[in-house]
């Protein structure tokens, strides 16, 4: 599909006719053929409008039907389209153009399906799902093109790391219907989103967020060759603050696709908290504080946390900020990766002065700052943003998050070390100093695995067999 085209853009360059799916549940279509076939006939060349088959293939039954059914359709929208087309207006009749419902294709679930199952295919829901995989998706297809799918219960958990909070997990086919969402409203946001907006972005993750705020801050000292002052700001109980109400304006401020519209209003104003499953046999929900549990939250007030379609939501609910901050304050040196935020300046009575101007804006949309987290400082003094302490001429990784690697490290079973300490050597290694990566190694020579030279790998050390005598 090319890029900057909508939902109903592409759904015509995949499918061409939309139609009324068949007798076995199947949408017409070229690419909703192909996605039910078996791969070989997947690689096959074959479409509508060609009839032809290779020999040695038998053809189904069903493509048989689909076909004619697809020729009949075509020959009769022929002189609809032909008609059509005579009467369009010409340069000196306007017209006015209206938006119609698109039509979820099979083509757009299978692609939605796909980004959902990655990374998490050998999860039990999504092994569940794929163990009727086409009976699922074409079900969850007749609803969602009937404007009947409604979001499922939640599975409601709490983790302790780094600090308690509760997770809202979706079922697999809502998180499918997530995917869909955002592939479809995404290309209406994100082309507007600043270059120091972070998270829920591809390529913008948290090492996108610390190399982005290295270079402002070199930017700002003229490679720390002068002083200058950052404010440290952070939005107390984000996601639980977020009003239903206003984030749907914004949404359809942009999305003109009624049906795109629709499931976004399912979403947004979904209340998690009817018929949810919780899941707390060992008490950590308990430690969450009350102020950050959706189950005290007022009602139209807050989005769970865990679901792709909440971190979206949230760059929109905060893209009127990012915008004021860079172009009505003017602030060239400014990063936020979700509700934190950094903001560099050579003077200090500049950065007050945006504090009061942030904290306007936000009350304006039912947020505040976390006073205790919001301070103005000297760069010299390190910078502390997504798990990184920047420094003049040098950066590492948080000494916390270090400690709290070593220390589980030691303790992990033998089974789970290997995959654990590569990662954490990755993660030291984008953003760390030497010094860390030197001391996990030193953990796994200790626990009898081997160490590659530049310390970028750890892997089993191979135990040698005797050999015994004839």
């Amino acid at each position: 599909m090319p890029e900057g085209q909508g939902l109903r853009a592409r759904a015509h360059h995949l499918v061409g006719v939309a139609a009324p799916p068949d007798a076995y549940g199947v949408a017409p279509g070229a690419d909703g053929i192909r996605r039910v076939l078996p791969r070989a006939s997947r690689r096959s060349s074959a479409g509508v409008d060609e009839g032809t088959q290779s020999p040695a293939r038998p053809v189904h039954p069903r493509q048989d039907l689909v076909r004619l059914r697809l020729a009949a359709e075509l020959q009769q929208r022929q002189p609809e389209q032909q008609q059509q087309e005579q009467q369009k207006p010409g340069p000196s009749r306007p017209h006015m153009i209206t938006q119609q419902p698109s039509d979820i294709t099979v083509s757009q679930l299978f692609e939605a399906y796909y980004d959902c199952r990655r990374h998490k295919r050998n999860t039990a829901s999504a092994l569940d799902f794929e163990m009727v995989l086409e009976n699922n998706l074409m079900d969850l297809l007749a609803e969602l093109q009937a404007g009947t799918w409604m979001p499922g219960p939640a599975t409601v958990f709490a983790i302790t790391r780094p600090r308690p909070r509760e997770v809202w997990a979706a079922q697999f086919r809502d998180r499918i219907v997530h995917h869909l969402v955002y592939r479809a409203i995404n290309p209406l946001f994100e082309p507007a989103f600043i270059a120091d907006s972070c998270a829920c972005i591809k390529g913008r993750g948290t090492l996108y967020g610390a190399e982005r705020l290295h270079r402002h801050l070199r930017s700002a000292t003229e490679n720390w060759s002068k002083p200058a002052f950052y404010l440290k700001a952070d939005i107390a109980n984000f996601f639980g603050s977020i009003r239903h109400a206003d984030l749907f304006a914004m949404l359809a401020r942009r999305i003109k696709d009624p049906t795109m519209l629709e499931l976004c209003r399912k979403l947004v104003f979904q209340d998690v908290r009817r018929d949810a499953i919780v899941k707390d046999g060992a008490g950590t929900l308990a430690l969450v504080p009350p102020h950050k549990s959706l189950f005290q939250a007022l009602p139209g007030i807050g989005l769970p946390i865990g679901n792709l379609s909440s971190q979206f939501f949230a760059n929109v609910y905060l893209d009127g900020l990012d915008q004021m901050i860079k172009r009505r304050l003017g602030m060239r040196h400014y990063v936020r990766y979700v509700d934190d935020m950094v903001l560099i300046h050579p003077e200090s009575k500049a950065l007050l002065s945006a504090a009061e101007a942030i904290r306007d804006h936000l009350s304006g949309i039912g947020l505040k700052l976390a006073e205790h987290k919001t301070f103005v400082a000297p760069v010299t003094k390190g910078v502390d943003f997504v798990g990184h302490v920047i420094r003049p001429h040098r950066r590492q990784g948080r000494p916390r998050t270090h400690r709290a690697a070593l220390r589980r490290l030691m303790e992990i079973p033998a089974e789970d070390f290997m995959p654990s300490c590569n990662s954490y050597l990755g993660l030291f290694r984008h953003g760390g100093s030497r010094n860390q990566i030197i001391a996990l190694a030193r953990i796994a020579l200790r626990r009898r695995h081997w160490v590659a030279a530049d310390l970028t790998k750890v892997g089993a050390r191979r135990i040698p067999t005797r050999r015994t005598e004839p």
